[in-house]
């Protein structure tokens, strides 16, 4: 015997969406954060990327949204935080 009511339903489906709604917000301002850090190269990027998507329960970035990494040039200084050769 399967008993179903709507009231447990409608308790369950506003905590998703309260669930869902936090980490889309938690969500935009890690993507903000790296948005705003300078890496070494594109796979130090990615890398960064792929730990922020790991932690992602209900949402998932496209694999498109790699190609725009791309790199900064700046002429008058080395990149901050410097790997390489010197």
């Amino acid at each position: 015997m399967a008993i179903y009511s709507e009231q447990p339903h409608d308790r369950a489906k506003a905590t998703l969406e309260k669930e869902v709604k936090r980490e889309k917000e938690k969500l935009e301002n890690d993507l903000l954060k790296v948005g705003r850090e300078r890496f070494c190269c594109k796979k130090d990027a990615l890398k960064s990327i792929t730990t922020l998507t790991k932690k992602l329960k209900y949402h998932s970035l496209e694999q498109q949204s790699t190609k725009f990494i791309l790199p900064i040039s700046n002429f008058f200084r080395r990149p901050f935080p410097f790997c390489g050769p010197v």
